[in-house]
């Protein structure tokens, strides 16, 4: 009886400190809280363009709602909106002597310091890095931005 006793407290035991110590880091919440907010979905996202070494392509983010196209002149994004899961970037294409106006609903499926991924239907859209802006004194609005948004640093 007394060795079923014993067993059963070690039992407990290594079940308590297996699962012991599940509590976040506070950089662990920080990470956690910041990449639900729209303010982590801020900032220079690029991306390799496929067959071009070295070359990358994307769109930046303002705080104001303002979006802009990084080295695409026929996809021009103008305007941004995140609710929740969904990010939403409205823009003009241009090509073959028309412009047409768009606005992309896309699932953000992935969002960190510096992964953003956007689907649509399951598919990836985009699989981006974020581009570390304050290392570049040309861009002071996006270090600006970075640098109030104090979670989303680099």
């Amino acid at each position: 009886m007394k060795r079923i006793k014993f067993l059963a407290i070690a039992a407990l035991m290594l079940g308590a400190v297996a699962c012991g110590n599940n509590q976040k880091t506070a950089e662990q919440a920080t990470d956690a809280a910041c990449c639900s907010s729209s303010a982590c979905v801020m900032g220079a996202w690029e991306q390799a363009i496929e067959g071009m070494e070295g070359q990358t392509q994307g769109f930046k983010l303002d705080k104001d709602g303002v979006a802009s196209s990084i080295n695409m002149e026929t996809l021009v994004f103008e305007k941004w909106n995140k609710q929740g899961d969904t990010l939403i970037l409205c823009g003009k294409s241009i090509g073959n002597g028309q412009t047409i106006e768009f606005a992309d609903t896309l699932h953000i499926s992935k969002l960190c310091k510096d992964t953003l991924v956007l689907t649509s239907n399951g598919n990836i859209v985009w699989s981006m890095t974020k581009k570390a802006c304050c290392k570049e004194a040309s861009d002071s609005s996006c270090c600006k931005a970075e640098k109030e948004d104090g979670c989303c640093k680099k």
